[in-house]
């Protein structure tokens, strides 16, 4: 699993296949790992790049001041760099889905296309925030067989205080980058379950009405993870959305 250094922060990823590059971004306390059995669909056509977020899996983790969305951002940048990926399709996933908004608005010269998962504009309730917090921890009081024996906690991590409270913090400063992504001229789609919560679904078709190039699509019966538990419905949607892009790399 190859390296790249942001200061003393050594980020992990994966790469599987060739082609336009494709950024994976995952969620809160979950990992690389997230992705497998999206990734593993289309790293026959693309370059399939799968990061471990500073702090998750195998990643080294930073002091909590360190967690903005401006920073987890610059890690993505940096893999992007030492792949020589100066054009990528983003596929973001919660707060992953901020980052690739982050990017997308900040630096819209690397984005290829952007994929915003069950994600949001808008700084989420504290009390989802504090359910994510007391979620990680009990995942510390979980074995490994009870982890693996349930699909929605297998691709987690466990996180250490200074993490979780700094991405909790971070996920509550969000920026509205939807103010932003208005002058995006690359492609973009949203993806969400339609019985995700209501402020991921009010934060996605935010996004897609924001952004002049936008695509819309709702996984029926699907909650917040519907590459894990929709995977055939998620990767339909996906390629759909890759097979009519027109771009160069």
């Amino acid at each position: 699993m190859p390296t790249a250094s942001n200061g003393p922060i050594n980020i992990n990823y994966d790469v599987a296949g060739d082609g336009l590059p494709i950024l994976f971004l995952h969620g809160f306390a979950a990992s690389s790992k997230f992705w497998a059995r999206v990734s593993g669909v289309f790293s026959t056509s693309f370059r399939c790049l799968s990061m471990d977020i500073r702090g998750h899996g195998k990643s080294s983790p930073g002091p909590r001041h360190n967690y903005s969305i401006a920073a987890l951002a610059e890690d993505a940048l940096i893999i992007l760099d030492r792949e020589y990926a100066n054009h990528a399709i983003l596929v973001g996933h919660a707060m992953g889905g901020m980052i690739a908004q982050h990017i997308a608005a900040r630096r819209p010269e690397r984005i290829a296309a952007t994929v915003l998962s069950s994600t949001t504009c808008f700084a989420p309730p504290h009390e989802a925030v504090e359910d994510l917090m007391q979620a990680s921890m009990s995942l510390q009081l979980m074995s490994p067989e009870q982890r693996e024996s349930n699909p929605t906690l297998r691709y987690l991590s466990t996180l250490d205080e200074d993490t979780a409270l700094g991405c909790c913090e971070a996920i509550l400063g969000l920026p509205r980058y939807d103010l932003e992504l208005s002058l995006l001229g690359s492609p973009a789609l949203t993806i969400y379950g339609d019985e995700d919560d209501q402020y991921v679904i009010e934060g996605s078709k935010q996004l897609c009405n924001s952004i002049p190039d936008c695509q819309e699509s709702i996984i029926l019966g699907a909650g917040h993870v519907p590459q894990i538990t929709h995977v055939e419905a998620y990767t339909e949607a996906l390629s759909d959305f890759l097979q009519d892009l027109d771009v160069i790399y």
